[in-house]
């Protein structure tokens, strides 16, 4: 769902600002599920669309930390793409 050009920024929860490509962000994903995947949970929160432009908001409950990302989102060559992310994240 990512343009190729797209960034993700925000705090990690160590305080340290994060600002990555997204090839630099994809680094972080082994290719298999996280050890808690069965106890996170997924929402879609907000989505608004005006023409080929829109945000959505949605958040991400695990055991530890709770995070909140907002899209940027367009409608290119007739898909919907994510072109940029930033988050916030919070212990629970």
């Amino acid at each position: 769902a990512f343009h190729p050009e797209a960034h993700i920024q925000g705090y990690r929860l160590d305080g340290v600002f994060a600002n990555w490509t997204l090839d630099e962000y994809r680094k972080g994903f082994r290719g298999s599920p996280a050890r808690d995947e069965g106890q996170r949970k997924r929402t879609i929160d907000l989505v608004q669309i005006e023409g080929t432009s829109g945000f959505a908001r949605a958040t991400l409950k695990h055991p530890a930390a709770v995070f909140t990302d907002f899209f940027v989102l367009l409608k290119h060559e007739g898909y919907w793409r994510i072109m940029n992310k930033v988050f916030s994240v919070r212990k629970k």
